[in-house]
């Protein structure tokens, strides 16, 4: 039988990938980046994202990706929610090989 890590222990991992001296958040203890070093790219069509997720894939440092999704919430003239539309973003981050980090927002 195997275990899972805490919540605590799996942000020791996460946190030991950064530089010790790096300043980190006052509340959430995260380090900072540098937003404007970002490399940010968009795909449309269905041949742009398969190359960009090819990219991706070789271009990737330490197999680890972040994954977000975006969709719409319906809601009824009174303001109710009552429906979602499909996912219309999926966002996926990693660190390339050299430390940069990439940011592809897929339109599907």
């Amino acid at each position: 039988m195997s275990t899972m890590d805490s919540v605590f222990e799996q942000q020791q991992k996460y946190d030991s990938h950064s530089p010790p001296n790096v300043a980190r958040d006052p509340l959430s203890g995260l380090p900072y980046y540098n937003a404007i070093e970002l490399n940010i790219r968009t795909a449309h069509s269905p041949a742009d994202i398969t190359r960009v997720v090819d990219a991706m894939k070789e271009d990737i440092g330490d197999k680890k990706v972040g994954l977000d999704a975006e969709w719409n919430i319906l809601r009824d003239s009174r303001g109710i929610q009552n429906g979602r539309t499909k996912i219309q973003w999926i966002q996926l981050a990693y660190r390339k090989r050299e430390g940069g980090i990439q940011v592809l927002l897929l339109w599907v």
